[in-house]
């Protein structure tokens, strides 16, 4: 390994983006020394897969520990070699060497990758934890304040969502597990640590509630809610406004995107109220519009390859001009990336080359794999509204591919295929003029697709758990995939996104979750909260 480190080191200086290969045999003659074999890295896989590097209380014991030292049956290994070698196998192909899939979108389960959390977080504490210079600036975004008390309640609430993938034989122990760091960073900051004592009396349901209710008291916004899960049966034990910790999520707009773009509510703080019982929270909030209608979810979309209907049939609902004087093409494929794209907020307005693209792309392939699976003609009904909002105004047609240019892109993808299915079952059949034909038409469409890339990687992180939905007042938004039609949309005072509410017969409501609601994001709505309707809302 140490000369594995001068290499990196030495090439590194002349190039910051080397990487290597561990199955590149020149890296193993410029080493001078023979070739790791496969077993020696499944070894490693079944080390780094063992469970103690997943229990959520070993997360607390490494990172607040002076000194580690991992033993493993006889064998012994400092922290900071085994803090090294992740470093350097990062730093490589290691997800195709030690993952138990070829599937690279499976990344999170790729061994090792917690523990590079963990790693990563012990350097954090090591520098002062929430009071570090380089995080500092983040948490007070996220927390909106800079008291240490406020940096505190943004620490942990991004732990608590980083903790949901850990596992834990007692349930309570994904909050109780947080105790400790939370009393660390509050004797350095000489202040109270709002966590209640680890008391293993209650049940899972009482430990969670009592945490949540505490961090959203102590709390400048309502970041805590965004973690809520999706609930489509509404069967969980949980109230509506508790997330079940035990359960690994994927939240489309994370607390980092929530506390860095969206600032719905303009910095107004949490009022939570004294509520009927342990179970309900209540707040202050502003009704804002209800849904009335609903687009395709990614698995429509992606796995089921619906050309973006109920999508097209949802724009042309509202006016060809949005609230925010955009176009509504416009608005549709910043909504469906929830107007994020290269690190920044609002995206640049290239953006929309990517969108078209990936347009032409998507719908082509639908037409194609329609034609495929039923044996004939394309059925071009359900391409009818998507052209029909295409045709609707001069920069829609910019921005969405015509039918006719989706056709001619399918008749591509069907001559690639035919190619690709003529070379397979019959080897060496092709011609040389057939192959030539094959490889430019492949570059050519591969190059153009390739500019879709960061736009479809952003769609399927949001929609993956959202889907498109227009409300009364003409407004297009992202919401959770069991939003349904009738649902109401609320800015709760101190929350950075809306939220999804479901109204009662007892007046009460469900949180269904975080949405993002296009041209209402940075606090336009709520900066004329006069015109909307305020309420106490009590979730339950």
């Amino acid at each position: 390994m140490p000369k594995l480190e001068d290499l990196i080191e030495s090439e590194r200086g002349k190039n910051k983006k080397f990487s290597y290969s561990f199955t590149d045999p020149r890296l193993y003659d410029r080493l001078g020394e023979p070739m790791i074999s496969q077993e020696i890295f499944d070894g490693l896989a079944s080390f780094l897969e063992r469970a103690w590097f997943q229990r959520a209380w070993t997360f607390q014991e490494i990172v607040l520990a002076r000194q580690v030292d991992v033993v493993c049956g006889t064998r012994y290994l400092d922290w900071d070699q085994l803090e090294n070698l992740l470093r350097l196998l990062e730093l490589s192909d290691w997800d195709l060497k030690l993952s138990r899939f070829q599937d690279t979108s499976k990344i999170q389960q790729i061994p090792g990758k917690m523990i590079l959390s963990t790693m990563v977080y012990r350097k954090h504490i090591a520098r002062g934890g929430p009071h570090e210079p380089c995080q500092r600036e983040y948490l007070e975004q996220i927390s909106a304040g800079s008291k240490p008390i406020d940096l505190l309640m943004g620490e942990l609430n991004a732990l608590l969502y980083s903790m949901r993938c850990r596992k834990a034989t007692d349930l309570r122990d994904h909050v109780y597990a947080l105790y400790g760091i939370a009393s660390r960073f509050c004797q350095q900051a000489d202040i109270a640590n709002p966590l209640a004592v680890p008391d293993y009396h209650g049940t899972v349901k009482q430990t969670y509630m009592k945490y949540c209710r505490a961090i959203v008291e102590k709390s400048n916004t309502l970041l805590l809610l965004s973690n809520v899960e999706d609930r489509p049966d509404e069967s969980s034990q949980f109230p509506s406004w508790v997330p079940d910790f035990s359960q690994d999520w994927t939240i489309a707009l994370p607390s980092t995107g929530s506390g860095k773009y969206y600032d719905a509510t303009k910095g107004s703080r949490p009022h939570s109220l004294p509520s009927p019982n342990e179970y309900h929270m209540t707040l202050e909030g502003h009704y804002f519009d209800t849904v009335t209608s609903l687009g395709e979810s990614d698995f429509e979309l992606g796995r089921g390859g619906i050309p973006f209907t109920k999508c097209a049939e949802t724009l042309l609902e509202v006016p060809t001009k949005y609230a925010t004087g955009q176009d509504r093409a416009e608005v549709l494929w910043r909504t469906l990336i929830a107007d994020q794209a290269q690190d920044r907020c609002p995206a640049p307005p290239e953006t929309a080359k990517a969108f078209r693209e990936h347009m032409l792309m998507h719908n082509s392939m639908a037409i194609l794999n329609s034609e495929s699976a039923s044996g004939k003609g394309p059925e071009l009904e359900r391409h009818e509204p998507l052209a029909q909002l295409a045709a609707s105004t001069p920069e829609a047609s910019r921005m969405i591919p015509s039918l006719a240019e989706i056709l001619e892109r399918k008749e591509l993808y069907a001559e690639i295929r035919a190619l690709r299915k003529l070379e397979g079952s019959e080897p060496g059949s092709m011609t040389q003029d057939q192959i030539q034909r094959g490889n430019t038409i492949l570059q050519a469409v591969l190059t153009e697709e390739t500019k879709a890339l960061p736009f479809a990687r952003q769609l399927s992180a949001i929609f993956n758990t959202k889907r498109l939905v227009a409300t009364s007042k003409g407004f297009i938004g992202a919401a959770p995939l069991s939003t349904r039609e009738g649902d109401q949309i609320f800015l709760l005072s101190g929350g950075r996104v809306p939220f999804v509410l479901r109204a009662r017969s007892d007046g009460t409501h469900t949180l269904v979750g975080e949405s993002y609601v296009h041209g209402i994001m940075r606090g336009e709505a709520f900066e004329q909260r006069e015109q909307l309707i305020a309420s106490l809302v009590t979730l339950v």
